[in-house]
């Protein structure tokens, strides 16, 4: 949405696991009802340098 807001790169985690990448974070929006709601996410990504192209693992909000 046009509301959110994602946090400054201090407070996200970025995880090299051996060419899989681990991205741990979150964004706050406006709901339906105006209030700002937290929803955190977790997200995998793989690189393949043969094509220059990142490949989406997995991506999960809590």
């Amino acid at each position: 949405p046009s509301t959110a807001e994602f946090p400054p790169q201090h407070e996200v985690s970025v995880i090299d696991e051996g060419g899989v990448w681990t991205v741990i974070g979150y964004v706050d929006a406006q709901n339906a009802f105006g209030a700002m709601v937290r929803t955190y996410y977790i997200c995998k990504v793989e690189y393949y340098k043969d094509t220059e192209k990142w490949h989406l693992v997995d991506l999960a909000f809590e």
